[in-house]
């Protein structure tokens, strides 16, 4: 009916607007990028590849199968709710925390065996390297957003979750110039991660 139409609309609206406003970082990274040497943004993209490719396979299928569970945890009761996304928070970080630590540690090791090859030499597998350290956090941050964007969506929080991708965006930006022109395709990429994880704590 129209009430139950206008909720939709109050729901989708935002989280549309937020999901326009998230995928802009991505511009802003390669744009900030491209003011590096040249090669930067292919180091940063086979970087990005490297480590997004787990969690790009596993996120969507978990947010897929909480989301259900959160609504009805949301329905029974509030208690109940606020647990299940704290037990499953944990489950993240005791999974994805060592995979990406060793993610990082390893991150030399894994660009050598996996890129290295042709003219893919020493200098491209360096920056390669250090956008794979940079981004490593992702793995955990991004396992930890597929609990969190489900479970404000089960409350149809649209409207917090314009506001953190928002603050995303921003912050993504200040932080590119800030570690990026600083520290290369690395900075980037930490500022990458650094985004998300103030989006998570929000």
């Amino acid at each position: 009916d129209a009430a139950e139409m206008k909720g939709f609309g109050r729901h989708a609206a935002p989280l549309t607007v937020s999901a326009l406003v998230n995928n802009s970082r991505l511009v802003t990274d390669r744009a900030v990028t491209s003011l590096l040497p040249a090669g930067s943004i292919s180091a940063l993209r086979y970087g990005d590849s490297l480590v997004g490719m787990p969690t790009q396979a596993i996120a969507p299928a978990w947010s897929l199968v909480l989301y259900p569970a959160l609504v009805r945890t949301h329905e029974a009761e509030a208690g109940s709710f606020g647990r299940s996304v704290h037990v499953a928070v944990r489950y993240v970080l005791a999974v994805f925390m060592p995979l990406a630590v060793a993610t990082a540690a390893m991150a030399p090791i894994l660009v050598d065996v996996v890129y290295r090859r042709g003219a893919f030499d020493a200098a491209a597998a360096w920056s390669t390297a250090a956008a794979v350290a940079g981004l490593s956090p992702m793995m955990v941050l991004t396992m930890i957003q597929a609990v969190l964007v489900p479970a404000h969506n089960a409350r149809r929080a649209g409207a917090f979750l314009l506001v953190v991708g928002t603050v995303g965006a921003v912050s993504n930006l200040v932080l590119d110039l800030a570690l990026g022109l600083v520290m290369g395709v690395g900075g980037i990429a930490l500022s990458t991660s650094a985004t998300l994880a103030i989006g998570v704590s929000i």
